[in-house]
């Protein structure tokens, strides 16, 4: 079985159609050897600016024109 975990159930809900997990419990959506639940508020959140690399290291390729601190 396969957890999807969602920021809000609305998504869940958008997500577990997709899925094919159509039975609904309490707090959780299941079906198609799916798992969709969901908490209240924000799952990440970023870091402060200090704690990003002021300057690339060589040894870990930025990709060309991408997010400053996002490695492929």
């Amino acid at each position: 079985m396969k957890l999807v975990l969602t920021e809000k159930p609305s998504v869940a809900m958008s997500l577990s159609k997709v899925i094919g997990a159509n039975q609904c419990g309490d707090g959780y959506m299941e079906g198609n050897d799916y798992l969709g639940s969901w908490c209240v508020g924000h799952l990440l959140e970023l870091s402060q600016p200090e704690v990003y690399d002021k300057e690339p290291d060589a040894e870990k390729p930025y990709v060309r024109n991408s997010v400053r601190g996002v490695r492929p």
